[in-house]
């Protein structure tokens, strides 16, 4: 909302007008008269202006500033008529979830007001001189501007910000242009996205969307370094956004707070040219490699898996090498391998894969042709393996006769299998075999001592340690939630070790 007004404004007012009971930031500016300019003694001003370009003005810039920012609510009222010296000549409000971005968004409203608003002001000298200053780019009849100022101004910017990438041949003035048209769209902001997340706003991608509804947890930290102690329990698409913001304003940002599903998937995606997938969980890696193949969208994966990282680009349009799929038809049961908050994860690992994932968007984007290959890389003994991946005719997506067709929300069901060395409760209770319960948490995560009854055996012995289980008991494996205790017991069964069993759920199932 923005008026002209030919009275006091009254701060105390608009504050009430603009309260938001959602925003957790109001950042509040106030132009006061003051008594001098360019070192001459002014006793007072007068301000005249065209009141529905103003407005009309005013309005545009308040969608801009929206779209460019996650703000909520705007109110501007700007003195025309005399005023005298410690008048306040502008008041200027903006809401918003987090204050950095309220912060940003009212230095670019008031900014563009000073450039662009038909306002013109009359300054009154205390020697009688009277002089009218002209608002610096005022806006013109039929709602059009001269921008020839602000043009240079922001060409000189972008020459600059982009100058170390532009002097690569491959890259150019041109293959800037490019990447500041095109739009992507990066699902997660956790370890991978952060760092793809940076590297894509560095080099100027001109349109960003994220897309994550988780909040940060203290454990996040070592490995996502967009947020920080201060940022606990809070949105990371939103935090994630005010700090791109800062590194490059140029770069318009939008937030997806909210999961992707099959319901929404689709809707996210429109308009995209590019989709990074930066989650850690096999269904929706699956979602979005089916989402993006039948949009015709190319998609950029990326997995991890303790001291390993896989890399591979899918791209629609040059489907000789298939889709992920290919690799592996049906969704894994997530509980057999687990995501970096079971297994572990380096940060170095996480931000190096994220990275990767930004140098091959860039390259997409500027018009390269896409690498076909699997890259899986093994940074503990800093090995890399190249694997040529060739489209499969059998494929359910991308075969000569595929059957998904369409995205079908059953289809993407989290796939939980059972086993018969699987027990919960009940079937403790009607079995006929003995078990001793042990935890097998890492020291570091048992948070309360366990009863008498239950042996403490980490996860990490017993991997890495064949002899370290006994041959002449039944181990029923327990964990917080039952997915390490199903990881490692699927592991010791695959190496033929039959007396170990998994408690389904963990602690939060046993009684």
């Amino acid at each position: 909302m923005f008026h002209l007004s030919n009275k006091d404004i009254s701060g105390q007012v608009l504050k009430k007008q603009i309260a938001n009971p959602e925003s957790g930031a109001c950042v509040i500016f106030e132009g006061w008269v003051r008594n001098h300019n360019e070192g001459k003694p002014v006793s007072s001003l007068e301000y005249e202006g065209y009141p529905e370009l103003c407005v009309s003005e005013a309005e545009t810039i308040f969608k801009e500033a929206q779209k460019r920012f996650s703000i909520e609510k705007i109110i501007c009222s700007h003195r025309v008529g005399h005023l005298e010296i410690g008048g306040m000549a502008v008041w200027l409000g903006v809401t918003a979830r987090h204050r950095g971005s309220a912060f940003e968004a009212c230095r670019y409203i008031i900014d563009q007001i000073k450039f662009r608003l038909p306002i013109w002001k009359k300054e009154f000298y205390e020697d009688g001189e009277v002089q009218w200053v002209n608002c610096q780019e005022c806006a013109k009849h039929g709602h059009a501007h001269s921008h020839s100022m602000v043009d240079f101004q922001e060409k000189k910017t972008f020459n600059a910000y982009y100058k170390r990438q532009m002097v690569l041949p491959q890259m150019g003035v041109s293959g800037q242009e490019k990447l500041s048209e095109s739009r992507v769209l990066v699902v997660g902001a956790g370890g991978l996205g952060c760092a793809a997340l940076q590297y894509l706003v560095g080099a100027g991608i001109g349109h960003i969307s994220i897309c994550d509804d988780d909040t940060v947890d203290i454990s996040n930290l070592h490995r996502q370094p967009l947020y920080g102690f201060d940022d606990l329990n809070l949105s990371k698409a939103e935090l994630a956004a005010e700090q791109l913001r800062r590194l490059n304003p140029m770069v318009h940002i939008k937030v997806w707070n909210e999961r992707i599903t099959a319901n929404n998937v689709q809707n996210i995606m429109q308009g995209c040219d590019l989709v990074l997938d930066c989650t850690d969980n096999f269904t929706t890696k699956y979602l979005l490699n089916d989402a993006a193949w039948l949009m015709k969208i190319p998609y950029v994966f990326a997995g991890l898996y303790q001291w390993e990282g896989q890399l591979m680009v899918v791209h629609p349009s040059q489907g000789d090498s298939g889709c992920l799929r290919c690799l592996w038809p049906k969704i894994p049961d997530q509980e057999t391998m687990g995501t970096c908050a079971q297994v572990g994860i380096l940060g170095g690992i996480a931000g190096t894969l994220g990275a990767m994932q930004s140098v091959e968007a860039i390259k997409l984007l500027m018009g390269n042709k896409p690498s076909s290959n699997l890259v899986i890389h093994d940074f503990l003994n800093n090995d890399r393996l190249n694997l040529e991946r060739i489209k499969d005719p059998d494929c359910p997506l991308c075969g000569s006769s595929p059957t998904i067709t369409e995205i079908v929300g059953s289809a993407y069901e989290t796939n939980i299998s059972r086993y018969p060395w699987e027990y919960d409760q009940s079937r403790i209770a009607t079995s006929k075999k003995k078990f001793l319960l042990t935890d097998i948490s890492e020291f570091f995560e048992l948070e309360n001592s366990l009863p008498p009854h239950v042996l403490h055996m980490p996860y990490s012995r017993i991997i890495n340690e064949e002899g370290s289980l006994g041959t002449d008991q039944n181990y029923l494996f327990i964990c917080s939630k039952g997915i390490k205790s199903k990881m490692l017991t699927f592991a010791l069964r695959e190496k033929g070790i039959k007396n170990v069993y998994s408690f389904i759920g963990g602690w939060n199932q046993y009684r």
